[in-house]
């Protein structure tokens, strides 16, 4: 970039971002990280229906979330499919010796605890 321009001013903003080598792990560059993070933050906290928001009508209790918190993909795949074994960390490849499929009804795959919510109506 240095050579295509004389200040960097005038290099495009996306073009930069897009260029830029990313982070160890990662598919973006720190000035995109910082935009998506700051983006998702601001969503988040302008959204007052956002699940871990408290205050508001309907919150959940911090019991609650904790329950949700300890949650997985790997435990919505197990309960909404007919699979029988999926890896403890679902978004990630099966190709090491430490994320290998587990039967769902494996202690490596938690299910939530409901009695967190019991006695509440749906819509309260």
């Amino acid at each position: 970039m240095q050579k295509l321009y004389k200040s960097v001013d005038d290099i495009d903003f996306f073009v930069a971002g897009i260029t830029e080598r990313p982070v160890s792990g990662g598919l973006l560059g720190w000035t995109f990280l910082c935009v998506v993070g700051d983006q998702f933050a601001r969503l988040k906290k302008g959204d007052r229906f956002f699940y871990d928001l408290g205050g508001q009508p309907g919150s959940f209790k911090e019991p609650q979330l904790q329950q949700i918190r300890e949650s997985s993909w790997a435990r919505v795949l197990c309960d909404n499919s007919n699979m029988q074994a999926v890896q403890p960390l679902a978004f990630r490849q099966t190709n090491s010796r430490f994320n290998e499929p587990v039967p769902c009804q494996s202690p490596s795959i938690p299910r939530p605890d409901w009695s967190f919510w019991r006695g509440e109506s749906a819509g309260k």
